[in-house]
């Protein structure tokens, strides 16, 4: 991990880590041009839940139909809405001294660091969710690699539902971010992800998400679709 940020014993194996979860709702698929509309994390300590909260957050641009059709989050619902600057601090005390974690990491990442970008904010790095050098945990790598499915296959409602891991409403941020942090504990009991270390299960993601990234894009050509991130 990057700065020399330690989220747990660098030695023992990664359950045992503090893990912060995190999953946004956005007003579409383009992490720069569009917005998150809800904010959720979930925090766990030695595997258990210690906490989750989240909170719609108003955009600053309107929310498409499309959009609201997935996660149900409405203009009417985000009017009076507090600002993504005003949900700092309280995602700051949820996720100190945690290893970040995402179901399509990438996905998540990209909104919560361009939103970022926006703010005027300093002096946070030594927070590791706050940190773009950080490396963030995602479950969906290993449902991938382990379970050898794409498409409706892996999304979360479908992989929770093989793990036995409940998910009380799909598209709402905390509820996702509970579930994802319950299918990557639920991940090793099954004995998919054997006790790594952090480090060695940081390490041993890279080149999965890597072989993953190239055959999905490759999809995307053989298709002739362009893709937005």
């Amino acid at each position: 991990m990057s700065k020399g940020m330690v989220t747990g014993n660098p030695y023992g194996p990664w359950m045992a880590h503090n893990l912060v979860v995190f999953d946004v709702e956005t007003t579409g698929l383009d992490s720069v041009n569009d917005r998150i509309v809800e904010v959720g994390l979930a925090r766990f300590e030695n595997g258990l839940l210690v906490k989750r909260w989240g909170s719609i957050v108003y955009p600053e641009m309107s929310i498409p139909d499309e959009a609201s059709a997935i996660h149900g989050i409405t203009n009417l619902d985000v009017a009076t809405a507090p600002l993504f600057i005003e949900t700092i601090s309280r995602i700051l005390s949820i996720s100190q001294n945690a290893q970040p974690v995402a179901y399509n990491a990438s996905f998540d990442r990209g909104f919560w660091f361009n939103a970022l970008k926006r703010l005027p904010l300093t002096e946070l790095e030594g927070v590791p969710l706050f940190n773009p050098e950080v490396r963030w945990l995602d479950p969906l790598v290993f449902v991938r690699h382990f379970d050898g499915l794409w498409g409706d296959g892996n999304k979360l409602t479908t992989a929770t539902g093989r793990y036995s891991v409940n998910l009380e409403s799909a598209h709402r941020a905390t509820d996702d971010a509970v579930a994802a942090g319950r299918l990557l504990y639920a991940l090793a009991e099954y004995r998919k992800i054997p006790p790594w270390t952090m480090t060695e299960i940081l390490r041993r993601q890279q080149p999965l998400a890597d072989k993953h990234e190239k055959e999905y894009q490759g999809w995307f050509n053989e298709k002739g679709i362009q893709r937005r991130k």
